[in-house]
């Protein structure tokens, strides 16, 4: 029962101009092409038994309701036993509107939003090219919420909301949300503007954190507290950058077919093939993927191994290292304040919230929705 995990990046063009974003100057907006689609899908439905496209971008509607539909069309012709397709649309929200959340709705996609918090902070760090970008988010959100019933966000942790954590945390809440996934900056030396150091990062953890297992009423999900916890109490973690699962069962496809670990790693250094020449199966067991697991297991060896949390984090995420040091094999550059977030919340696993902690940072059971980025991984933790 083969899982995987398939950012499809629907194109480089987007409406915003996000201040942080590792594409904010990629003018070129192609989409997708319909035989990348076509393969993409055919080979996905053909290898694996359980398989999440995120549709991604740029921004990802741009590419018009008629591209989901074909791509419905495509998975519905491929359908089998025993094969699960599930979809997720991440987008920026300035171009939802009830036709678009309600073909979702009515097909199952998932529509996720990205957003940093209160207007003082959205407002500069995701800044449209035209208009208040803001106004359209929310907008969009509320649009997502009364068609589907709830609604999932991205938030990016960066200078400008760092110390602000209870505050985006209240925000959230205000806003309905039912889940929450918190990503922390990658510090960019072209940008370090929006850096976070140790402290900012950890202080925006603690104080998200605090807020949530406090509320009465909680988020139902913040991720990556549920994982954090889970790992703590000897359980597989799954999200990407707590599992290495970028070099497992993760794989982003660029619109002219190229496959790369992650969406991240866009150079020709971590190009696996191409989806129209390649098979996807095939990249997996490649031996140019192999050579990447194994230098990442003597990384991890050689800079980790004496760390008690390196089963709960497994080295960071790769694209946090590849951002700060132009390399995949080193130290997460937030190392030191991930340690410190896992020693808060072990510690407060150790009070007296116990069982109602845990409860609160649940794994979702079969069939419940989750906003995960990736599948759960099988078998032992780490890099394979």
């Amino acid at each position: 029962m083969r899982a995987i995990s398939i950012i499809v990046k629907v194109t480089n063009g987007c409406n915003l101009q996000c201040s942080y974003c590792y594409n904010r100057f990629n003018t070129n907006a192609k989409i997708l092409a319909p035989e990348v689609l076509e393969r993409v899908i055919s080979q996905a439905a053909a290898s694996f038994d359980h398989v999440k496209f995120i549709w991604h971008g740029g921004e990802p509607l741009l590419a018009g309701l008629d591209f989901y539909k074909r791509a419905k069309a495509l998975q519905e012709a491929r359908a089998r036993p025993g094969l699960t397709m599930r979809n997720n649309i991440q987008t920026n929200g300035t171009l939802v509107d009830r036709p678009w959340a309600e073909w979702c709705r009515d097909n199952g996609f998932g529509l996720g939003l990205s957003i940093d918090g209160p207007v003082g902070i959205t407002g500069e760090s995701r800044a449209a090219k035209r208009g208040n970008s803001f106004d359209a988010i929310i907008a969009g959100m509320e649009v997502i919420k009364s068609v589907m019933g709830g609604v999932g966000a991205i938030c990016v942790v960066h200078k400008l909301n760092a110390r602000r954590g209870r505050d985006v945390y209240d925000f959230f809440r205000r806003q309905g949300v039912d889940s929450v996934v918190l990503l922390p900056i990658m510090n960019d030396p072209k940008f370090p503007e929006l850096d976070l150091c140790d402290a900012d990062y950890f202080a925006f953890h603690k104080d998200f954190f605090d807020a949530w297992i406090e509320d009465d009423d909680p988020i139902e999900e913040v991720v990556p507290f549920r994982q954090i916890v889970n790992a703590l109490r000897g359980d597989q973690p799954t999200l990407c950058s707590y599992s290495g699962g970028c070099f497992r069962d993760f794989v982003s496809i660029e619109h002219d077919g190229a496959v790369y670990p992650c969406s991240a790693f866009y150079t020709e250094d971590y190009r696996l093939g191409n989806i129209l020449t390649d098979d996807l199966a095939d990249l997996l067991r490649s031996a140019r993927l192999e050579a990447m697991r194994a230098e990442m297991r003597r990384s991890l060896q050689e800079l980790c191994s004496d760390c008690r949390y390196l089963g709960v984090c497994q080295g960071g995420c790769r694209e946090a290292v590849n951002t700060a040091n132009n390399s995949i094999y080193g130290r997460d550059p937030q190392c030191e304040g991930r340690k410190q977030v896992f020693d808060y919340v072990e510690a407060k696993l150790k009070q007296q919230l116990g069982e109602t902690l845990a409860r609160k940072a649940r794994y979702p059971r079969p069939g419940e929705r989750s906003w995960d980025l990736v599948f759960p991984t099988h078998g032992q933790p780490g890099p394979a």
